[in-house]
């Protein structure tokens, strides 16, 4: 009788009170991570585009896997701590049309699988759990490393721990510039959007809380080269949205699973 009489309580305090979702890793814990994504993509020319270039219809498919080790360390006097992440192994198959894309066995561009593998990035945070600073070692090619630093710190370090009762939404908003190498010219690219988090329950795996989260993300890419280069110019603007849905371990602040 006090187990039925305590078990409605607790559930309905579970649901009702405000609690901070933080998708970084909290301090003091090893973590072992499998990442996979598959994406398939169609793209065909407009009827009513009038006069354009004739694009043929093109269909692609892309799938990574990455694992990698995540150690993080205990938290200082102000309560920053860091994450070092070693990736273990990564691997990167696509085809274009039926047909595999010469990728040359690179994982992602401008490094191969054999050069990802035991390269290290170690993340540090705040008190608050926002990414401050990323840092590379020297067994990431050179070409990586500064572009992947950029990206990470842009994307994480603007991200803040998200605040919710369950069935409120909240708009955390994102924003990416990067360059990218295409001769002496180069190439910016630049990503903007927001994403709205709703929390739709918590359960419990065991004494940990498991916030279930549902995902409404906007987005736009540009890139151009500047208009100073040499040779034609060339730009484009692609606008994405997608909904979906997350898991959150909140009291170790993993992501168990996203689906988009």
């Amino acid at each position: 009788i006090a187990l039925l009489a305590v078990l409605p309580s607790t559930i309905l305090s579970a649901q009702v009170e405000r609690i901070t979702i933080r998708m970084v890793p909290a301090p003091n814990q090893t973590l072992h991570v499998r990442t996979s994504m598959e994406m398939t993509m169609n793209a065909a020319p407009d009827p009513s585009a009038g006069k354009s270039l004739p694009i043929p219809p093109v269909a692609t498919t892309m799938t990574t896997a990455m694992e990698h080790t995540s150690t993080v360390g205990p938290t200082d006097a102000q309560g920053h701590y860091q994450a070092r992440v070693v990736c273990d192994t990564a691997s990167f198959t696509a085809t274009m049309n039926g047909q595999p894309m010469p990728a040359n066995g690179q994982a992602v561009p401008g490094a191969a699988p054999a050069e990802l593998v035991g390269a290290v990035v170690t993340f540090s945070y705040d008190d608050q759990g926002k990414v401050i600073d990323v840092a590379t070692d020297a067994t990431m090619p050179a070409s990586m490393a500064g572009p992947l630093k950029q990206m990470l710190t842009s994307a994480l370090g603007a991200a803040p721990p998200v605040t919710l009762s369950v069935g409120e939404s909240a708009t955390v908003p994102s924003q990416l510039n990067m360059a990218l190498p295409a001769g002496p010219s180069g190439v910016v690219m630049s990503m903007s959007g927001e994403t709205r988090y709703t929390l739709t329950s918590v359960t419990f795996d065991g004494a940990d809380r498991i916030a279930h989260l549902k995902l409404s993300t906007t987005g736009v890419i540009n890139q151009g080269s500047p208009a100073e280069g040499k040779g034609p110019r060339f730009t484009f603007e692609i606008r994405t949205t997608s909904e979906g849905t997350t898991d959150v371990n909140i009291d170790r602040g993993i992501v168990l699973h996203t689906q988009q």
